[in-house]
């Protein structure tokens, strides 16, 4: 459900009129200052310096030589969502499986 702002056309008309330049005397606007610019900078770059040296190496060739390897032969698990190591020196291996065990 979307949630709506009804404005009476009123107050829209009122905010108009008090917006805007009253009477037609030039002189009672007081006048405008210019907009203040930005300091320069201090400690950083005001532009980015053409740097030459500074090339990426040419892309490598592509990639032919993949190949897939069962990582634990023999195995079967039915669901696995997560596959977690111990961390210690002989490390175990630890499934776990969509079922909770």
């Amino acid at each position: 459900m979307r949630a709506r702002l009804l404005i009476p056309t009123s107050l829209i008309a009122f905010s108009c009129a008090a917006c805007s330049s009253g009477g037609g005397d030039p002189q009672s606007a007081p006048p405008q200052d210019p907009p203040a610019q930005d300091p320069p900078a201090l400690f950083a770059l005001d532009n980015r310096p053409d740097n030459q040296t500074c090339v990426a190496p040419p892309r490598p060739g592509p990639i032919t030589g993949v190949a897939v390897e069962e990582a634990f032969p023999g195995l079967t698990f039915a669901g696995p969502t997560k596959l977690l190591m111990e961390p210690t020196a002989n490390p175990r291996w630890f499934v776990l499986l969509k079922s909770g065990q």
